[in-house]
Order: C-alpha cells, then sequence, then structure tokens
C-alpha cells in the first residue's frame, strides 16, 4: 500500500526483471568464469543471478543435479539513464 503512505513511483522507476532460461548441470565446473563466455553471458552477472553460486567453481562429486539461471538476452542488461 504505498500510496496510502505518500510513495508514489512510475513504472519506470523499478528494477526489471532479467529474463533468463536454466541449464541443468551434473558435473563438476572447474571454472565459473570460462563456463559464463561459454554461455553467452559474463560471470559478474552469472553470480548476481546466481546468488548460491559462492565459489568461482562449482564442485560437484556426487553428481548432484543443479539448476542455473542463464540470462537470455544480454542487450536488456543495457541501463538507460534516469528520467
Amino acid at each position: 500500500n504505498a500510496k496510502d503512505y505518500g510513495f508514489f513511483y512510475r513504472d519506470s522507476d523499478l528494477y526489471s526483471m532479467i529474463e533468463y532460461s536454466t541449464i541443468q548441470v551434473d558435473s563438476t565446473i572447474e571454472d565459473l568464469y570460462a563456463f559464463s563466455i561459454d554461455q553467452g553471458t559474463n560471470y559478474k552477472l552469472l553470480k548476481q543471478i546466481n546468488p548460491w553460486l559462492l565459489k568461482s567453481s562449482l564442485p560437484d562429486e556426487s553428481r548432484k543435479i543443479y539448476n542455473i539461471k542463464i540470462p537470455v538476452n544480454n542487450s536488456s542488461l543495457i541501463f538507460s539513464e534516469l528520467d
């Protein structure tokens, strides 16, 4: 109820959600930087949309399946100047 408390905003004031696809990984990723480049994105964005990735690698000796979000369109990452 933002308006009840005197907060008014435009849709352009809000953060837009990043479109992404999800890939499943069931093996170790030694270098997430190289992995992000191979997926057509960058390491910083990969870490931002997958905050559970805490290190620069993803060890997976148990062959567990991980779902990793990959941005679909990197052109949506260009931020326009404030109005």
